[in-house]
């Protein structure tokens, strides 16, 4: 272990896995900084007297039974031979061992999202529209949490928000926040579905979305995932990607709880993205019952972090983390209801 003199900002030390790859790749006496650990993969920089990487450690199977490591690596590979570069390259991997290897993207972190980036976003997501004709594409896995109908995407909040209640039960959560769970998250999903059964055709709700409807998803979409480069976006972490419904994509990008968008630009979004896709008129439908589905959803994983190491947090934290749930449970539902006062045809 005393030949790693260059291991920088690690808060902890690199398993023999890790180091093991670096040796194996020339890289034993690089510099290693940690750009990101924690319940996900640890990522490193490594930096070489001559260029710098990314490295990626994937969790264990005992932790995590997907194959993140096999899904990233082998979606990009599709993805780049298919002629879209704005994405992480992949350069050497070891399934086994779960340790990941790529160029190093030289771009800004982004704070907030502008018109460009939608723009980037759209452009991005046409090209993943016509990569999915390819027969080839066939043979990539579905999505993390892949839904594709409007049934299962219920089923995979209702999933959601009874792990989150059996947690409650183990965790000794304020009543404060046990009690608006229970008063607000599952009245809110049933109420939904309610109207959902009781107002739309029993086929919308139950059939099987189209092709047509289905991309080739990074799945974890947002800022957080991208770099700015002057005037171009990368996008990265594809360890959830795969097969998914378009619709998903799309509310995912507009309730997005560290960027949910104003109602202007969730308007002009919706409206880029309707633009590349037949049955229009059927997927403004599915739009509007998947925001109201997700909002929840979005509720549930903010919750969920919240009470994982639920000790380990101080007061201020644990206010802090519900104050801003619940004005995203409130600013959501009131972008939602603006939305729904736009006529469909105006995304026509």
């Amino acid at each position: 272990m005393d030949r790693y003199k260059n291991l920088k900002n690690l808060n902890h030390t690199p398993t023999s896995s890790v180091l093991g790859f670096l040796e194996a790749h020339d890289l034993r006496k690089a510099e290693l900084f940690m750009l990101k650990g924690g319940r996900n993969s640890i990522v490193y920089l490594v930096k070489s007297s001559s260029r710098r990487y990314v490295l990626k450690k994937y969790p264990d199977i005992s932790y995590d039974i997907r194959d993140r490591i096999g899904t990233e690596i082998q979606v990009l590979n599709f993805l780049r031979k298919k002629d879209i570069r704005n994405i992480s390259r992949p350069i050497s991997w070891n399934f086994q061992s779960k340790i990941a290897l790529f160029d190093y993207v030289e771009g800004e972190l982004i704070k907030t999202a502008t018109d460009d980036l939608f723009a980037s976003v759209l452009y991005f997501l046409e090209k993943l529209i016509f990569v999915a004709k390819d027969p080839r594409a066939h043979s990539l896995p579905n999505a993390s949490e892949a839904c594709f109908s409007i049934q299962s995407h219920f089923n995979l909040v209702f999933s959601r928000l009874s792990d989150l209640e059996d947690l409650i039960e183990n965790v000794p959560v304020e009543h404060e926040i046990s009690k608006w769970i229970s008063m607000n998250l599952r009245p809110s999903i049933e109420k939904t579905l309610a109207n959902i059964l009781t107002s739309a055709p029993q086929r919308l709700v139950s059939e099987t979305i189209p092709l047509s409807q289905k991309i080739i998803s990074p799945s974890d979409v947002g800022i957080h995932n991208m770099l700015r480069i002057d005037d171009q976006y990368v996008f990265l972490d594809f360890e959830y990607a795969g097969w998914d419904d378009l619709a998903k994509f799309t509310v995912d990008w507009i309730l997005q709880p560290d960027n949910l968008l104003e109602v202007q630009s969730a308007f002009n979004f919706l409206r880029g993205i309707v633009n590349l896709v037949p049955d229009r008129q059927i997927f403004i439908s599915r739009i509007a019952i998947l925001l109201d589905i997700y909002r929840i959803k979005w509720c549930v994983i903010m919750f969920s972090s919240l009470l994982r190491n639920y000790s380990e947090k101080t007061n201020n934290q644990v206010e802090n983390v519900f104050d801003k749930i619940k004005k995203y449970y409130l600013d959501s539902s009131n972008l939602i209801t603006a939305m729904n006062l736009i006529d469909s045809q105006s995304y026509l």
